[in-house]
């Protein structure tokens, strides 16, 4: 649906030239449709009033209309807007949407407007094919957490940094009666999040260079999920939680029961009461350190006839200042290396800002939820017993690649 509409944009009479803002931001003129997404703070559309009040400080001349989309049907709600020529002029997004849509001319270019203050890795999960198509504002990183509670009832001195030490404490624990580590193994659930951050940390890739083919069904793929049937042969792992997503309090790791868990969300551990038996690791390595994450980015819309307006907004609000100050109010970490010190006060929390540089946040491909959607039952039935890990990924990649061949 998104390849289909390049040539529609193409037609659209938007002005072909992106423009830069003028030098005297008075002379910048328009009405810039802004679309963003529940960012979880009170109040969500009184959050962006004194932010607007600012900017026209600066832009008197420009009118920013603040849209919050709901994250349901997000991508058919943008789609259906670009093909009705009412898609907004600056939009919100995240690193699985710039393949589809810059890719196929939807996006503006922006490499103009990042320096060198950005993250490196904030600045690639935004780009295709060399070219920057989103500022990323934003950046996130999954945890490695231990519940000492558990470690201390099993008589482990150490929270495990790499797989090796994860083995080596998994017998205690489970004689203990506790989960050594955690697995969300559910068809729907993110592979980014999942399987992926082994298949990297192992030292594999998912698709080769240029995107063509396959290449998880390698020796590191194959490794990684060794591991992950490891666990869960082994009964590391709970069961259910390789088949059924359950809200987070009913899992055995909501209810204190698990010792690591190699990637989670602090607020999620916090929301249930085990902060004060929380203790912050270094993301987990085999031969690699990698942290699955995400970015969340500014990016122009092709369409817009008011590119200079949506430039200066886009600049504006990913400024170190505007940066900065969103960043802790909506307790994200920023995009840019620079900004340092925002959570001083919260030790656990400010350990992640410092390794945002492994952070991984997907494939980088048009076709990445097609590609998951593929891999995750193969992984599933090897982590089930019903194929071996070599078996689950040939077939895996048998299915992949014919779906890449489709595309051309």
């Amino acid at each position: 649906m998104v390849a289909g509409l390049t040539l529609f944009v193409a037609g659209c009479g938007g002005d072909d030239d992106a423009g830069t803002a003028s030098d005297d931001p008075t002379t910048v003129e328009g009405n810039v449709l802004f679309w963003t997404y529940p960012i979880g703070v009170s109040g969500e559309d009184g959050f962006w009033d004194p932010i607007v009040a600012e900017f026209n400080e600066q832009y008197p001349n420009v009118e920013i209309e603040v849209v919050v989309q709901p994250f349901q049907k997000r991508e058919e709600t943008l789609v259906t807007a670009i093909a009705g020529n009412q898609a907004p002029d600056v939009v919100y997004l995240n690193p699985n949407y710039i393949p589809r849509f810059g890719g196929d001319g939807l996006l503006e270019p922006v490499g103009d407007l990042v320096d060198d203050e950005f993250n490196d890795a904030a600045v690639d999960s935004m780009s295709w094919e060399g070219e920057l198509y989103s500022v990323p504002l934003l950046m996130q990183i999954f945890q490695s957490v231990c519940n000492t509670a558990v470690l201390d009832a099993a008589g482990v001195d150490t929270c495990p940094e790499t797989w090796d030490q994860l083995r080596e404490i998994a017998p205690a624990v489970k004689d203990a009666g506790f989960y050594p580590t955690h697995y969300e193994g559910a068809l729907g659930v993110t592979l980014t999040q999942t399987f992926y951050p082994y298949l990297w940390q192992a030292g594999g890739e998912v698709l080769n260079e240029d995107g063509t083919e396959a290449a998880f069904n390698s020796p590191e793929g194959i490794k990684a999920l060794e591991f992950l049937t490891e666990l869960a042969g082994n009964e590391w792992i709970a069961a259910r939680s390789l088949t059924v997503l359950d809200p987070f309090e009913q899992t055995p790791s909501g209810k204190g029961e698990t010792a690591y868990l190699p990637s989670t969300s602090l607020a999620s551990l916090r929301g249930v009461g085990l902060d004060e038996t929380l203790e912050v690791v270094p993301p987990l390595k085999d031969v690699e350190q990698v942290a699955a994450g995400s970015v969340g980015g500014l990016s122009i819309m092709s369409s817009s006839e008011v590119k200079p307006a949506a430039r200066a907004w886009v600049e504006f609000m990913t400024s170190a200042e505007q940066m900065g100050s969103f960043v802790h109010a909506t307790g994200y970490f920023p995009a840019r290396d620079t900004i340092t010190g925002l959570f001083d006060d919260d030790p656990k929390f400010a350990d992640g800002q410092q390794y945002l540089h492994l952070v991984r946040a997907g494939i980088g491909h048009p076709e990445e939820l097609a590609i998951t959607d593929l891999i995750s039952p193969h992984i599933q039935a090897a982590l089930l017993g019903r194929a071996s890990p070599e078996d689950a990924l040939a077939a895996a990649e048998s299915e992949v690649n014919d779906l890449l061949a489709r595309r051309g």
